[in-house]
């Protein structure tokens, strides 16, 4: 009876310790930034699960500086003063501006993640107040010690369906 405890207590030790490795995988090894986001972010997402926007700010900032950070929040519909609290973000990792949706089959991608309720953070008066030529990090501070709940890459392929 003892030794199945033992090797229940060890079994579940073992999950929580890979699910809590991280295996950095450089974008000069990948190549291609699509498949480098989601080796590092979409197949591990368990590691950035209960960590904070920082953590994650400071392991994409080794490869790839975002584009462009907003947040997501909650309908203004639920709560009864109609206020949208901030409840996750989006991370442009790629620069498309220039690309025709019409010529080129270009596909972009970009991370969506979701933090950790209670939602108490008033939307309006965090994000949508700063001035428009704020810099990606800039915003990101404001995002700092919020807590990862969920994390995702989200691909689009731009071209246009006939």
């Amino acid at each position: 009876m003892k030794r199945i405890i033992l090797l229940t207590v060890v079994s579940f030790a073992a999950i929580i310790a890979r699910a809590q490795s991280f295996h950095y995988y450089p974008l000069k090894e990948v190549g291609d930034t699509i498949e480098y986001l989601k080796l590092n972010f979409d197949k591990q997402a368990d590691y950035f699960v209960g960590r904070t926007f920082d953590e994650f700010r400071q392991i994409i900032r080794r490869d790839i500086t975002p584009k462009l950070l907003n947040i997501k929040d909650t309908s203004p519909f639920v709560d009864p003063h109609g206020v949208r609290y901030v409840c996750g973000a989006y991370v442009a990792c790629m620069d498309l501006s220039g690309v025709s949706p019409d010529t080129v089959r270009t596909p972009a991608a970009h991370i969506r993640m979701y933090f950790k309720p209670p939602f108490k953070v008033n939307a309006d008066r965090l994000f949508y107040k700063l001035p428009e030529n704020m810099t990606v990090d800039g915003r990101a501070k404001y995002l700092a010690n919020f807590v990862i709940d969920d994390i995702w890459v989200f691909v689009v392929d731009r071209r246009r369906s006939r």
